[in-house]
């Protein structure tokens, strides 16, 4: 297995929580505890307990506790929470040092780099997006002069990292031209272990695949999983559904897993959706996972700039067919449109595809054959080995 080593993670996001950047990191974790390293976690206060041999998880005090895990974007608690976290890691360094230090994001980006300022200690950067991005798709601040800001920060914060780890190849190509001399590479937003391990269960693996398998009575399912931010464009999921339904779509039924869906339940029911439209509310990643299982068809309705949404892994995970909106952060990982169908971001476009993929059992194949063929590079094996790789780079030195 190689020489074992211990890791301090400055996780700046609830852990463990079911929203993208929690699920990649604990995907990250699971994938080096299993390699037998010895793992220290500090992390907000909000999240589930994860128990495993050779991981500690330290919180912040419950007095930080944010009231809305789930949202996303900057909010004074977190910013106290940031400061809490380099106070317990920088007694704990020095405590007891580590041989390495992972920070996630820019908050934790951040933080290392003042962390690495009193310690001698290799520093490994989980980038999750580009900031001036994250910060336009998540608050009303889109000036120039503060996506300048934005940038001076990240270049400052990441020049300081002995590896960039990003989660997307726009965003590691981001990297290389703002930082040409620091080291990076990719690795995807990969599903955790405990998600895949689904995809090879019988059908179905959860009470709620169950239930709602029980409940059909020959409908087919049109899911969408994920959150309700403002970049992700649901309403026009909603209005596309709305529409395919007065064009002729029948026995389809709309099924929403995701937290925060107050103002989406309400266009539901503007739109007249009550008996076609189902909200489930926020399910763990294992329930999720099963109820794409359940799906005929998926969904992703981001639109602007930033990440690709990681639920796309998910959707090509289990095999099923996708309509994309025709965005930036869909085409920059989905560029064949044979491996996906994609819509005009406007409600018209989207109902005639929704008619057109329920339709078509031959489309539907195909685009299922396509997604499974590429889901062959996402899996828990490859994510190990590419860790243990990046560990033999940044630790041992490239072998010979």
């Amino acid at each position: 297995m190689g020489k074992r080593f211990t890791i301090y993670c400055l996780v700046t996001c609830p852990y463990v929580f079911p929203r993208g950047k929690s699920l990649r990191v604990h995907a990250g974790l699971q994938a080096l505890l299993a390699l037998g390293h010895r793992i220290t976690v500090f992390t907000y206060a909000n999240g589930s307990d994860f128990s495993h041999a050779g991981l500690e998880i330290r919180r912040t005090p419950y007095l930080f506790r944010m009231r809305r895990p789930g949202q996303v974007g900057p909010c004074l608690t977190k910013v106290l929470s940031d400061i809490c976290l380099y106070r317990l890691a920088y007694q704990a360094m020095k405590d007891r040092p580590c041989d390495l230090l992972l920070a996630t994001d820019i908050e934790g980006a951040i933080l290392a780099t003042l962390l690495k300022r009193s310690f001698s200690v290799p520093v490994l950067m989980d980038i999750h997006g580009i900031f001036s991005e994250l910060l336009t798709n998540t608050t009303r601040l889109k000036s120039r002069a503060v996506a300048t800001v934005c940038n001076a920060i990240e270049r400052w914060a990441w020049s300081s990292a002995d590896l960039l780890l990003c989660n997307w190849p726009r965003v590691r190509a981001y990297a290389r031209k703002i930082l040409p001399d620091v080291a990076s590479c990719t690795l995807l937003d990969i599903p955790p272990e405990s998600v895949q391990k689904i995809i090879g269960q019988p059908f179905p693996a959860t009470s709620l695949a169950r239930e709602w398998q029980e409940r059909l009575n020959g409908r087919k399912v049109l899911l969408y999983t994920g959150n309700f931010s403002g970049y992700n464009h649901f309403s026009l999921a909603l209005e596309g559904f709305s529409l395919a339904l007065k064009n002729g779509l029948e026995r389809v039924i709309f099924l929403v897993v995701g937290g925060g869906d107050q103002r989406a339940q309400q266009r539901a029911v503007e739109l007249n959706l009550g008996d076609n439209v189902f909200f489930l509310g926020r399910r763990s990643p294992e329930e999720a996972m099963d109820m794409t299982r359940l799906s005929d068809v998926c969904l992703s309705m981001t639109t602007g700039q930033g990440n690709t949404p990681s639920k796309i892994l998910y959707y090509f995970l289990a095999g099923k067919p996708v309509i994309l909106c025709d965005s930036k952060p869909h085409r920059s990982f989905v560029p064949e449109e044979t491996d996906a169908l994609y819509c005009a971001n406007r409600a018209e476009d989207l109902a005639a595809k929704l008619i057109l993929i329920f339709k078509s059992h031959k489309l539907r194949r195909n685009l299922s054959e396509a997604v499974l063929r590429k889901s062959r590079e996402y899996t828990v094996q490859a994510t190990r080995d590419q860790w243990q790789q990046i560990l033999q780079t940044l630790l041992v030195g490239s072998p010979k």
